[in-house]
Formats: C-alpha cells, sequence, structure tokens
C-alpha cells in the first residue's frame, strides 16, 4: 500500500490512543523502502552503511560523531526525527549538498576508523 492511500483511507484506516507513531512506521509503509539503494560506503575496513540511522552512528560513537554533524549544520543529537533519517537523508532536509554529503560521509568514516568505533 501507498501512504497516502492509507492515510486517505482507502484501502484501510488505523488510529491509535494516544495518537503517537514511531518514526519507523512511516518507512515501513513507504514503497521505496524495499526499493532503496543498499550499497555501502567503504573506506578501508570502516564501513557506514546507508540505511544506518543518523541516531545509531550518534548512539554507537562519541562527542567527536556529534561535532562532526554540528559543523554541517546537522544538530540531531536529541533530535527526534535522527530515529528515523540516514545522514543522506538528514543532509537532504536540510539543504546540504551532495557534495558537502559526501564529504560528511567521509569524515564519518574517519573518525568511526581512527577512534575504533563499532557500528555493528
Amino acid at each position: 500500500l501507498y501512504w497516502d492511500e492509507i492515510m486517505g483511507g482507502y484501502w484501510c484506516t488505523f488510529s491509535r490512543n494516544p495518537d503517537i507513531y514511531n518514526p519507523h512506521f512511516e518507512k515501513v509503509l513507504h514503497v521505496p523502502w524495499k526499493a532503496r539503494q543498499n550499497n555501502l560506503i567503504q573506506n578501508g575496513s570502516t564501513r557506514i552503511k546507508l540505511t544506518l540511522s543518523i541516531a545509531d552512528i550518534i548512539e554507537k560513537g562519541d562527542e567527536n560523531i556529534i561535532k562532526i554533524f554540528e559543523k554541517y549544520g546537522l544538530f540531531c543529537a536529541g533530535c527526534e526525527f535522527s530515529t528515523g533519517e540516514t545522514v543522506e537523508d538528514g543532509c537532504r532536509q536540510h539543504g546540504i549538498d551532495s557534495n558537502s554529503t559526501k564529504k560528511l560521509i567521509l569524515e564519518l568514516q574517519n573518525t568511526i576508523k581512527n577512534d575504533q568505533i563499532q557500528l555493528n
């Protein structure tokens, strides 16, 4: 089902009390979710999966990770959307161009590798 078909009540309706949903719930309902490109950006043995959420990276990382995000204007620590957004999603939402996004990911990878942070 498409998200707008569900929201429009075409196929079904849903409700919850209280009316609060996990940010991942919406991702499950989006059709492109399964078709999403699932390749890895690699730098040596350090890997950031493009499907890994910002919150997961911050949680497993350290202060340096938070500082890198903030350097690029992404104040993700404590943001309610960080659990449902990947680095690419966050950059896109905040208007960060693709070159800066690549630089951010490379900087994150280098920090993860140098600080020996395990993302698994």
